[in-house]
């Protein structure tokens, strides 16, 4: 099976070529954004399997790109990246209907949860492997 495709909405430098460096070194086609507004041309330009979103206080990029983008890939899959519980749904209930395959919160000490998030349930089963 292929790896999914992963968009990265970061608007952190450091964070942003940190996860791309490590999905890439992980097999992955990858791109980077730092604004919502540039990872919705990136998403009208070329499909994507999943987002990994910044999702943070005083963050409207996260909520705001991936309202847009259910419009745009309903299929697109998201991994929420963020600084803390503030501004999240309550219980991340809000977020089953956007495709959330799970909530990191920063900094993640581990990477490998990311890959983790990507091989396991609710992942549609071509993403896996």
């Amino acid at each position: 099976m292929n790896k999914p495709t992963i968009l990265v909405l970061d608007n952190e430098d450091m964070v942003r070529a940190l996860l791309t460096d490590f999905f890439t070194d992980n097999g992955h086609m990858v791109h980077a954004a730092a604004s919502a507004g540039d990872a919705l041309v990136e998403l009208a330009r070329r499909p994507f399997d999943v987002a990994v979103v910044e999702y943070g206080p005083g963050d409207m990029d996260g909520e705001a790109f991936m309202a847009m983008a259910r419009e745009m890939r309903p299929d697109l899959c998201y991994i929420v990246h963020a600084g803390s519980l503030d501004g999240l749904p309550p219980h991340h209930a809000d977020f089953e209907h956007d495709r959330v395959l799970g909530v990191l919160f920063r900094p993640v000490r581990d990477l490998n949860l990311f890959l983790d998030l990507l091989r396991h349930p609710p992942c549609p089963a071509r993403l896996r492997k």
